[in-house]
């Protein structure tokens, strides 16, 4: 095993029902499910921030906020207190207050988890690092789409190579599975 690593805050994209269980072909939506709500119950038991950030899609679409499938996957639920930011696109700092929320609480490590990694994941994994936050991208703990010729699987795995060690001396994206991360 690694050596572990520890963040400070839990910021969960997108894990709504209309994408982790709905008409998106997702790679292992159920593993990926467990191992994050493992990381969010040790996130809650030691105290460290968790934010949601959930996509607001269209009206009678998988994620309009009218139906079901906007609610976040219950095993992943937030609690009283917790943040719920809303967003229109894959972004999660692009007007939704995310960065000013992570400053407020002292943000210095983010641990990312969530769906749709081609898209909002590994925009927002990247927008973090340029706003000066550490990424630890749980890579255990995120999932999406195939994308052209590669398979739902193949995109995580190619995300999780792609990122690993992306940034600069201010801040950088390294990919750990959840076990690897502690939070404080």
């Amino acid at each position: 095993m690694s050596e572990q690593s520890t963040a400070d805050t839990l910021l969960i994209v997108d894990a709504q029902i209309g994408l982790l269980r709905g008409e998106f072909d997702v790679s292992q939506p159920e593993s990926v499910i467990a191992n994050a709500s493992t990381a969010l119950d040790r996130a809650r038991s030691r105290g460290a921030n968790v934010v949601y950030v959930m996509h607001v899609g269209d009206e009678g679409g998988a994620l309009d906020p009218k139906t079901p499938g906007w609610q976040v996957v219950p095993e992943l639920a937030p609690r009283s207190g917790e943040l719920i930011l809303e967003k229109e696109v894959s972004d999660s700092f692009y007007q939704t207050g995310l960065e000013q929320v992570l400053r407020d609480g002292d943000a210095k490590t983010i641990a990312l988890a969530g769906c749709m990694t081609p898209f909002c994941i590994d925009t927002t994994a990247r927008s973090a690092v340029f706003r000066r936050f550490n990424v630890h991208l749980l890579g255990d703990c995120h999932t999406g789409p195939g994308v052209g010729d590669l398979s739902s699987t193949e995109v995580v795995r190619y995300h999780n190579a792609v990122l690993d060690d992306l940034g600069s001396d201010d801040a950088v994206i390294v990919v750990k599975d959840s076990d690897q991360v502690e939070f404080g």
